[in-house]
């Protein structure tokens, strides 16, 4: 490459360095919000020397065992990063379903979601979030050092977060986090052979892939996530190079990030090589590792049971055996979204519903009848969601909900099908065990298990009286046994050995073990208390279904393109004793556990027991946290030259950004301040504005102010997500004349209500669509002046758009309908719907406007040049717009046009936020012009699938 070419290059990236720092940092950090708690919850806090916990008032038995871990975790966790750090509140919620935490930076916090998921793996759910978010605490804080560290007094918070996105890849972030939490304890995602198993699969069966496709993903073939792959290559650096490998990465991206590729920079400094060749290196070596246990790995044989010819990933998961040689079964994958299936016995597939939010491993069949878990969200708060109990009859197809608002997880039929076993999570976090009448959902039984134990995984035995599941505590996982008279009996003693889904026939229990160093299909003889092991499975075996005359083993076994449904025969003397298995996994967790100081104790005598305050949220509305001399309206994502402040408190109730603008290249300048309010049922934002406006040596100032009161109701049933909301707003405008202001240019001020209703149903999305395949939006506008000041009289507006499937599988047609009434006195309102394409028909009496269009994937290259480009997919769109106007003299207007677009989606430059661009070319009827246009979007909400431009939602 030509020293010209070079330099090209690298300034290139010098601009799209401050480009995507100001754009992803302030349009996606400081706005970070997770949502809201009910506002009925009362809250308390704890202050420890490094943290604020903030919780509400029923969790301060697990708050103060946060704090414990948190300042047990402050030295260790930090150390091999050699970060300082910082004081960060931490905010527990304990009113989701959902299992899940975030470390957001801008503002900083700990957020943890404290309801446990049924698949976790041997270790209390708090205990590994502290362990994995904290870890994220002390990259920031590294990052928060150096030239990053002088660019925060200049930017705030939201520097650091922008320098961690741009230059920090995301599967180190998350890689490095899933290490500590291998190596601080004696469980953790890297000990779980179900983790790797996905990138080893791939790899073995398909190769490695280029890292671009790696990292980001593919439309047309399925990638492990940035866990699984950010584990592997993280825990491979420490095995090779010893933790100063990526402590040098973020070193230099904290103190050089002008370096442009400082991460790379800091890679080779240790290693020698930089980050792809440095991937291709530890796959290639994993490759080996692999392999090498796979030889050693005996395979026990079995039968694929016949399904449609899936040429994507597709996965058969929770297969259940039926009648007549069939199998009920959840399909999921990259083409559709999921779906309960009917394989009859000549392997052709019968759809036979399609589940909402489905919460995975939740399916049971007995006979024609199914049930299973669904998330259920509530109408207004965020934070508060529900899992509730659904049955599905599929010989009547009638569907029930049984449960309503309720926290029961992993339902479980009996043999008859009239009873259900769960397991219900308290907002507490207290687990018990219920059965259910099938017919209603009535609570029959309740059993409150010890106060450190999670119950997962529930089923029956089959006498339908015992109960089988998998208890974690402090000290592993066990399987027990409750049996009809409510007395408990533990068949295994507890271990970090990770075990599932447990399944009891007779004498014996049939489970899921990681004994061999891959998931497999175990099973416990009661009697003699012997456990063997019944498949062999290559890569990884999950949801053993046993026959009652225990003849056949039904079950899923994992391969690159999914998960298969096999079968095969239960042959006892072909059973391995638990004693003669052998783990040849790589086993990279030794190494990252020799490298660290060893296990953390959370549950060491003598803990600090904090004290314990209210919080006053009314005190506490207040958290400046970022500013810069930037201005950005995250509405329209514009950005422009000035300086701008920002606050969000710790619970998100209140976000306020303030600050003064100007325009680019005009003179124009404004002072602002927005603020928005989210702590009651309905949301309240108000905004004021003061413009100083010039147009030659034309003077005037504008003055404008508004308070909107909005009613966002999510009202999502089923496989439909369903939103109202109802708004109200009123605002007050007014214009001052200064110098040269012409005598007859509207002076003075006016004020406007307005009423809007936006509605919309659309139908859950798979990773390959562009638009939902079925879907309605509605937005009702209505805007008068009915106090005093100016007369603008008023405007109604209605559109409508409407998504249908197309031909193709991915395909979209869409149609669009609005309908404008403009009626002015003094001046007219500006409009409100959207106009035809390259036509202006703006300033209008009455307006109808419609829109079609069809839009669809033409191919998926996973096209790579080096660092520079990664295309993933092109789609192309029709259209054809008409439009009937009436200005205000009754002239008539009838106006049309057609076009086609060509759009990419790509990354650039390594940008973790996939950009769609491309070219749009309209013919205006009638005028014989041809309108070329260039589009474009970034998408920062969707890192890898279904980017956002569309024609109707630019």
């Amino acid at each position: 490459m030509g020293l010209s070419n070079f330099a090209h290059i690298w300034c290139m990236k010098k601009l799209i360095f401050v480009v995507f720092i100001f754009l992803s940092v302030q349009l996606q950090a400081q706005f970070y919000d997770l949502g809201q708690d009910p506002a009925g919850v009362t809250w308390r806090c704890i202050n420890t020397t490094h943290f604020k916990i903030i919780f509400p008032s029923e969790l301060e038995i697990q708050a103060q065992h946060v704090a414990n871990m948190l300042e047990t975790a402050y030295l260790p966790l930090s150390a091999s990063l050699k970060s300082k750090v910082v004081r960060i509140p931490v905010v527990l919620h304990n009113r989701a379903v959902i299992s899940n935490a975030e470390v957001p930076w801008a503002p900083k916090r700990i957020e943890l979601y404290t309801c446990p998921a049924q698949d976790d793996y041997a270790q209390p759910w708090l205990d590994q979030l502290v362990v994995h978010e904290f870890r994220h605490v002390a990259q920031y804080s590294k990052i928060n050092s150096g030239f990053t560290k002088v660019l925060s007094y200049l930017f705030g918070q939201q520097i650091t977060a922008g320098v961690m996105g741009v230059f920090v890849p995301f599967w180190f972030i998350e890689g490095d986090a899933v290490c500590m939490e291998t190596a601080f304890s004696q469980s953790g995602r890297g000990r779980v052979p179900s983790f790797e198993m996905e990138l080893r699969t791939q790899v073995m069966q398909k190769g490695m892939y280029g890292y671009n496709k790696a990292v980001f993903g593919s439309y047309s073939t399925y990638t492990a996530d940035r866990y699984i792959l950010g584990y592997n290559l993280v825990a491979m650096g420490r095995l090779y190079f010893t933790p100063a490998l990526w402590e040098q990465a973020m070193n230099r991206s904290a103190k050089m990030p002008f370096m442009i590729v400082p991460f790379s920079s800091g890679l080779k400094k240790v290693s020698g090589l930089r980050k792809v060749k440095l991937y291709k290196y530890f796959i290639t070596q994993l490759d080996s590792m692999w392999r090498a246990q796979d030889a050693a790995t005996p395979k026990t044989s079995l039968t694929l049971v016949s399904t449609k010819n899936n040429k994507l990933y597709t996965n058969y998961t929770k297969g259940n055996l039926g009648t007549s040689g069939a199998y009920f079964t959840v399909k999921s994958g990259m083409n559709d979204i999921t779906r309960f299936v009917l394989i009859d016995s000549a392997g052709n597939e019968h759809r036979l519903f399609t589940p909402g939010s489905y919460m995975a491993l939740s399916l049971s069949c007995r006979g024609n009848k199914m049930v299973w878990a669904e998330n259920s969200y509530d109408v207004r708060w965020e934070n508060r969601t529900y899992s509730v109990i659904k049955s599905y009859d599929a010989k009547t197809h009638r569907f029930r909900q049984l449960t309503h608002r309720s926290r029961f997880f992993a339902p479980a039929l009996n043999h008859k099908g009239d009873r259900i076993v769960c397991m219900e999570q308290s907002t507490t976090q207290m687990s018990y065990v219920v059965v259910l009448d099938a017919r209603n959902g009535e609570v029959l039984r309740c059993f409150a298990v010890d106060t450190g134990d999670f119950v997962q995984m529930p089923s029956w035995a089959d006498n339908d009286k015992d109960i089988v599941f998998v208890a974690l505590n402090r000290f592993g996982k066990r399987i027990c046994l409750l049996d009809s008279t409510d007395n408990l009996h533990e068949l295994t003693t507890a271990s970090f050995m990770e075990i599932s889904q447990p399944q009891k026939i007779k004498n014996r229990v049939y489970f899921v073990g990681a004994y061999s160093g891959i998931d497999n299909i175990y099973v416990l003889n009661t009697t003699s208390n012997q456990i063997f092991q019944v498949t062999s499975s290559q890569f990884g075996a999950t949801n053993p279904c046993v026959s009652d005359d225990e003849t056949q083993l039904l079950y899923s076994d994992y391969t690159a393109n999914g998960y298969r449904l096999v079968r095969a025969v239960i042959d006892s003397l072909k059973w391995v004793p638990i004693e003669n298995v052998a783990n040849n996994a790589a086993k990279l967790y030794e190494g990252l556990a020799k490298s660290e100081s060893g296990v953390l104790d959370f549950y060491k005598q003598g803990k600090t027991q904090f004290r314990v305050k209210r919080y006053s949220k009314a005190l506490n509305l207040f958290n400046f946290h970022s500013w810069g001399p930037i201005s950005v309206d995250a509405d329209n994502t514009s950005v422009k030259p000035g300086f701008e402040i920002m606050s969000q408190n710790p619970l998100s109730t209140m976000v306020i950004s303030a600050g003064y603008a100007h325009q680019w290249l005009k003179p124009t300048q404004e002072l602002y301040a927005k603020i928005s309010y989210t702590g009651w049922f309905p949301k309240i934002d108000l905004t004021f504005k003061y413009q100083f406006n010039k147009q030659d040596e034309i003077r005037y100032d504008e003055i404008s102010a508004q308070l909107a009161i909005r009613l966002p109701l999510k009202l999502t049933k089923g496989k439909y997500s369903f939103m109202v909301q109802p708004q109200v707003a009123l605002a007050f405008y007014d214009v001052m004349g200064r110098s040269n202001y012409p005598e007859n240019a509207f002076s003075g001020y006016f004020q406007t209500l307005e009423y809007r209703l936006v509605a919309y149903g659309l139908l859950k999305m798979s990773a390959r669509d562009i638009n939902s395949r079925w879907g309605q939006m509605l937005d009702i506008n209505y805007r008068h002046t009915p106090f005093g000041g100016a007369n603008l009289g008023n405007i109604f507006s209605a559109e409508a758009l409407l998504y249908f499937p197309g031909i193709g599988k991915h395909h979209s047609l869409n149609a669009y309908v609005g309908w404008q009434q403009n009626k002015a006195v003094d001046f007219a309102f500006s409009d409100l719907i959207t106009m035809p394409q390259g036509i202006d028909l703006s300033g209008k009496r009455q307006t109808l406007v419609g829109k079609f269009a069809y839009e669809m994937p033409l191919f998926y290259p996973d096209w790579s040049l080096g660092g520079v480009l990664y295309i993933k997919r092109f789609r192309a769109g029709l259209y054809y717009d008409q439009a009937f106007a009436q200005d205000f003299e009754r002239n008539i207007y009838h106006v049309n046009s057609v076009g086609a677009s060509l759009i990419a989606d790509f990354h650039v430059l390594r940008f973790l936020a996939p950009l769609s661009m491309g070219v749009r070319a309209t013919y205006v009827f009638g005028t014989g012009r041809l309108v070329p246009e260039f589009v474009y979007s970034v998408n920062f909400n969707q890192l890898y699938f279904k980017p956002t431009f569309s024609r109707f939602n630019n």
